[in-house]
């Protein structure tokens, strides 16, 4: 018993080697994630990165400028990858829209779909080696998965309706994503990663778009316009036998685009939009009994007409990041996500 005991620590000794030496010495040149917590927002052909406090008025790094001789493409949909060394977007040019990838110093960008039509709105799985897309190659927009490589992988979704904005859960079990199925503007479904058991969430006739799993995989934030105005509200990610779920408002004052979560999962980011100018707001996340507090706010650059174009934001913080883990059982890589539900509750 005693020897097994120290096989075990040696093992786990081990572990912890190998993850410090691959987190100094990346291996194979990759690319190195932020060292601190970073949102990521675009602009006009930009990608600019800056911290959460605003230090440095707002946007304070871009990391490369897309334009060409012929085209104009603006990134949009930003996400990292889980462990924060690339980011994925898709960018709208003269002729279609494609996904792309790039390292987090800006360095390696590539096209990785090339194909007439709409491909947009990745968001990696948590493995980090597969995306979900939205795309229309079918005539129709669907949900599919596509390797890092740009190869598709699945079909998940076959509706008359547009599918787009999939997000995937931590655990990777789940998707989801908005549709204009039956008579409404747009609703919030989630699905099995394998596409079935499709659930309509919200079912309102306003519009509920651009759903994004919390790192905890427990909520599900998205922005809602069904009084006119682009809200944010959060609601459980699952739903009760009986149907009862926690259904609340972040906040509801102006115009606001995109949302992410703060990977301690106690607040959300989201892009507001006035005086003429973009913003990029913190709000406290907090509980059924409340409305979320408005935590911060800073102003981004104007790029373009008076900032109108400022997108994203995408929160990375390499604080909630386990590099890299395999279950003993089955020898494949576990999702950093429900990896960090087992060990790191001490650390929030």
């Amino acid at each position: 018993m005693q020897n097994r005991t120290l096989l075990t620590l040696r093992i786990l000794a081990f572990s912890k080697l190998v993850i410090l030496i691959n987190l100094v010495f990346p291996m194979g040149g990759q690319a190195i994630a932020p060292n601190e917590a970073t949102i990521a927002v675009s602009g006009e052909e930009t990608i600019f990165l800056t911290n959460p406090e605003g230090k440095g008025g707002g946007a304070v790094n871009a990391l490369f400028n897309l334009a060409t001789d012929n085209e104009d493409p603006r990134p949009l949909g930003l996400e990292w990858s889980p462990d924060g060394r690339k980011l994925a977007f898709h960018a709208t040019s003269q002729k279609n829209t494609d996904i792309y990838i790039v390292d987090a110093n800006g360095k390696n960008l590539r096209r990785i779909t090339d194909h007439e039509g709409v491909d947009s709105w990745p968001d990696w799985h948590p493995g980090g080696r597969k995306l979900a897309i939205a795309s229309n190659r079918d005539g129709n927009l669907e949900i599919y998965v596509m390797s890092d490589g740009g190869n598709i992988i699945a079909n998940l979704t076959n509706d008359p309706a547009p599918d787009k904005m999939p997000s995937w859960s931590p655990d990777g079990r789940r998707i989801a994503f908005s549709s204009k199925r039956g008579r409404t503007l747009g609703d919030i479904y989630v699905m099995n990663s394998d596409g079935g058991n499709q659930v309509n969430y919200t079912n309102h006739k306003g519009e509920d778009i651009q759903p994004e799993f919390s790192f905890e995989g427990d909520r599900i934030a998205w922005i809602t316009r069904r009084d006119g105005t682009g809200n944010v509200w959060v609601m459980d990610a699952e739903v009760g036998e009986d149907g009862a779920q926690n259904v609340f408002e972040i906040f509801s004052q102006e115009e606001k685009q995109d949302i992410t979560w703060n990977p301690n999962d106690k607040q959300v980011a989201t892009i507001m939009f006035a005086g003429g100018s973009a913003w990029i707001v913190i709000y406290d996340v907090k509980n059924a009994a409340g409305k979320g507090n408005h935590e911060n706010r800073f102003n981004l650059p104007v790029i373009g007409e008076a900032g109108s174009i400022n997108r994203g934001p995408a929160w990375f913080d390499p604080d909630f990041v386990v590099e890299f883990a395999v279950s003993p059982a089955g020898k494949q890589p576990l999702s950093w996500g429900w990896v960090k539900q087992l060990g790191s509750s001490s650390a929030r």
